[in-house]
């Protein structure tokens, strides 16, 4: 992967999810290096436990709602990004709110929460 500290928004969803398993490990004793893959797997494991806070967190509000899942809300990747990571500022530490932001995107942000575009 590049690097860390890049735009987030040229990283595919393989290298976003590897970014949260090395955020998440980060500050972890490891008795070997891990490759990519196992870091994208545990960022995929993750991602799939962090599913329930997700849907509550994004679901529900109502910023979201009005801005990103209304009929005829037309809002680009960038600014969604920016209201997903002020809905989610404080929910998780360790991870880079923006990597979120962008996981849920690629995840689905209408899968996500259960409903047509």
């Amino acid at each position: 992967m590049s690097s860390e500290s890049g735009d987030l928004g040229t990283l595919t969803e393989t290298e976003l999810l590897e970014l949260i398993g090395r955020q998440l490990l980060a500050d972890t004793f490891q008795g070997r290096r891990l490759s990519p893959a196992e870091y994208a797997d545990i960022g995929r494991a993750w991602l799939t436990n962090a599913l329930p806070v997700l849907r509550e967190k994004i679901c529900n509000s109502p910023v979201v709602q009005t801005q990103l899942l209304s009929a005829g809300a037309i809002v680009r990747n960038a600014a969604a990004i920016e209201i997903l990571d002020a809905v989610l500022h404080d929910v998780f530490s360790g991870i880079h709110v923006s990597a979120i932001s962008h996981a849920v995107l690629c995840f689905g942000l209408y899968k996500i929460c259960g409903v047509a575009p």
